[in-house]
């Protein structure tokens, strides 16, 4: 989104309002104050066509500048779209779009990783709807491997739980292994979770 408002070049203040909403739900304070910051100092929307989609825009500025904690800030510089585009204000445009949306989609992807070892993991328990997860996360083997570690316990044959055991999960059953089942388990986990 921050790309295509630079790309475009559409550098109004109700455009660099928005992206500081959208950063502002998604979490990202920083970034929000950013774009709230440039909505200050880029073209103003007025007009009849042009009519700010019925906002306020300096107002609204305020009170979400409030709310991310910077209300006393100095709005950031930037060039606009009739001027070098070579020169926009890097802190504001790279931001971001070159480093929070890959730290976004790198934690979105151990996730879904972490997501998918728990389902292999549920897959060769007795009940797998009785699992309990704890300590889970994402690592890289000491061959580059994507690997889910953590813990398990969930209830046996005899509907009671069996206790915590450690589990490796490479996203599939086949390449699941759970502690009690591996008698060389230690090994297998220095290599792919420590």
């Amino acid at each position: 989104m921050v790309a295509n408002v630079a790309r475009v070049g559409f550098e109004a203040d109700l455009a660099y309002f928005y992206l500081g909403r959208a950063a502002e739900e998604l979490g990202y304070t920083d970034a929000a104050s950013i774009y709230y910051r440039l909505s200050r100092t880029a073209y103003k929307c007025d007009g009849f066509i042009n009519n700010c989609d019925g906002l306020e825009v300096e107002k609204e500025v305020s009170s979400a500048l409030t709310r991310v904690g910077y209300s006393q800030a100095e709005p950031v510089t930037v060039t606009h779209a009739s001027e070098d585009t070579s020169s926009k204000n890097p802190e504001a445009l790279a931001l971001v779009a070159e480093q929070e949306s890959p730290k976004r989609d790198e934690e979105w992807r151990k996730q879904s990783w972490m997501n998918k070892g728990k389902d292999a993991v549920r897959a060769k328990l007795k009940d797998p709807k009785s699992a309990e997860f704890r300590n889970v996360y994402f690592n890289r083997g000491s061959d580059g491997t994507p690997m889910t570690c953590g813990e398990v316990n969930a209830k046996n044959s005899f509907s009671g739980y069996s206790g915590w055991q450690k589990f490796i999960s490479a996203g599939s059953a086949e390449l699941t292994f759970l502690e009690e089942e591996v008698a060389d388990f230690w090994q297998v986990w220095n290599i792919y979770c420590t």
